[in-house]
């Protein structure tokens, strides 16, 4: 019998996150996922920066920041709009990443 499924992933390979403060949002997603920097780069002509996180087996987490951001128009609890809801992490120890994740600045929602 075929599989429901043929391919499962384990891990997230890549991301992007768009955000306000990129050097506050790099320390958080060191200090809580403990990511590594990578690389940085932007465009004076688009007007963003961007730094690059991996973790241990080389999966990119993309931050940017723009310079003129929009804000979100887009009620991400609407289950109606088609579109990514969350972004979920494999973790050894869920409560201690949770207190980590607070301590930082993370809210719960």
């Amino acid at each position: 019998m075929p599989r429901a499924c043929p391919w499962v992933s384990t891990e997230i390979f890549s991301y992007s996150y768009l955000l306000n403060n990129l050097e506050e949002s790099r320390l958080f997603y060191e200090s809580v996922f403990d990511l590594k920097f990578c690389s940085k780069g932007g465009s004076k002509e688009l007007k963003y920066k961007f730094i690059n996180l991996e973790n241990e087996n080389h999966n990119a987490s993309e931050l940017f920041k723009h310079e003129m951001p929009l804000p979100l128009k887009e009620n991400l609890m609407n289950f109606q709009n088609v579109g990514i809801k969350h972004i979920a992490f494999v973790v050894d120890n869920i409560e201690a990443v949770i207190d980590s994740a607070l301590a930082h600045g993370g809210k719960m929602i």
